[in-house]
């Protein structure tokens, strides 16, 4: 009996029959699965508050979740300017948030700065939150009002943050406060943040460039350390690095960082439009100082590589970053997909190669919504309902956060929901199609 197309279930792909026994085996794309889903009431949703703005809902284009496994549990929720709390991590799909930040209920959307409308304070497309590793500190990257946030401890209610960073008290909201140029103390659509081992990190997305607090500052301070530029004066974006002949150095050249990772003892960057991720071995303490390696590209100095750029070392605008101290996620959101580097920060090189793939089967797939993975969206014949929305597939993932337990949550930007998936549950890409079902 020759090949048959057959039609399969497993993450709604298709592909060829084998026989066994005299039958045919139908085979579906290998996708790792998510195990659960926040924002929609299925894994084959994808609309942007589906059914109304509610405390269940997502809007689309929505940031990264902060928790530490134990305690609250945050999500940025982007385009409804505000922060959805959890009172608890998530254990099982579709749950509501207890309460929101930002808003005055869960139905409202407005944006704002300081108090309006019964909300202590508002808040204009929050990028990500971030929780620090002791459970005392809640920082949001209040991307369009060009400031962060930090509560602490830990907000239990809708309640004012008790630091402004990036602006100097609760009612500004301007780029650079309103200045031509950045300085020391100034932001513009930040769109990452960390705090560990009591420092401050801040991904400035619009001035190209990562500040760094040696301690946890008070409204207004400035930044301690600044990588990206030779100064704090400078936010031009850069797309390949500067080698100084005379000393032997690379000075580097950020181009829209949209995220930073720290335990307070390492630093990784999403270096967005240079399609790469920068990794500090210890935490910066001087101007511009020089990665330890780099992922994405080979060296330091290269030029980034194009969008679209796939592959095991490929990245298409990396927006979020995720570790446990060992092992590295990132969100390589142009080729819709989350990669993770086994064991990284113990043994870090340039270009290393990734190890397993989330929301594809290979590492040369980049299509969204494909759980066929024939590289064409909206052709599913086996979940025609679904317009390819699966609990294996991805639409620009923009956020992640890792968990105790081996799990890590990933923004499904595009798809509108937050999904969780067990970090062993990656596909090495050797094996792209699996008898359905499996």
């Amino acid at each position: 009996m020759g090949t048959a197309l057959l039609l399969g279930a497993c993450g709604g792909g298709s592909g060829s029959g084998s026989s066994s026994g005299g039958g045919l085996i139908p085979m579906c794309a290998n996708l790792a699965q998510a195990n659960a889903v926040l924002g929609q009431s299925s894994f084959t949703g994808g609309s942007p508050n589906a059914g109304g703005v509610s405390a269940s809902g997502l809007s689309g284009g929505l940031g990264s979740a902060g928790g530490t496994g134990s305690g609250p549990f945050y999500v940025a929720d982007t385009g409804n300017n505000r922060v959805l709390v959890y009172n608890a991590t998530p254990a099982s799909s579709g749950l509501a948030a207890n309460f929101v930040l930002g808003q005055a209920d869960a139905s409202s959307t407005v944006s704002g700065t300081g108090a309006h409308d019964g909300s202590p304070f508002g808040l204009n497309h929050p990028a990500k939150a971030w929780v620090d590793p002791s459970g005392s500190y809640l920082a949001v990257a209040d991307s369009g009002n060009s400031r962060v946030l930090i509560w602490h401890p830990l907000p239990t209610a809708n309640v004012a943050p008790t630091i402004v960073i990036g602006q100097a008290d609760l009612g500004g909201g301007d780029s650079n406060q309103a200045n031509a140029a950045p300085s020391a103390s100034t932001l513009s659509n930040p769109t990452g943040v960390a705090i560990a081992g009591g420092k401050l990190v801040v991904a400035d997305t619009g001035n190209s460039r990562v500040l760094v607090w040696n301690s946890i500052p008070a409204t207004g301070q400035s930044a301690d350390v600044v990588l990206g530029q030779t100064d704090f004066v400078s936010g031009t974006a850069g797309s390949v690095d500067i080698f100084n002949n005379a000393t032997q150095t690379y000075s580097l050249r950020m181009n829209l960082p949209d995220d930073a990772w720290s335990d307070g003892s390492h630093l990784l960057v999403a270096d967005t439009g240079n399609n790469r991720v920068l990794y500090w071995s210890a935490m910066p303490t001087t101007q511009d100082q020089l990665a330890t390696s780099v992922l994405g590209v080979d060296k330091f100095g290269d030029t980034a590589p194009p969008s679209g750029s796939a592959g095991q070392t490929g990245f298409a605008f990396p927006s979020a970053l995720a570790s446990d101290g060992v092992d590295v996620l990132v969100a390589d959101t142009g080729n819709n997909r989350v990669l993770r580097f086994a064991s990284y920060l113990a043994a870090p090189s340039n270009d290393k190669a990734a190890d397993d793939v989330f929301g594809q089967s290979t590492f040369f797939n980049v299509q969204h919504n494909d759980p066929d993975q024939n590289n064409v969206v909206g052709d599913q014949s086996v979940n025609p309902n679904t317009s390819g929305i699966t609990a294996g597939t991805l639409y620009t993932p923009t956020g992640l956060v890792m968990l105790p337990g081996g799990q890590f949550w990933v923004g499904d930007s595009g798809n509108a929901r937050m999904l969780r998936f067990a970090v062993a549950s990656g596909v090495d890409g050797s094996q792209p199609q699996v008898p359905c079902g499996k």
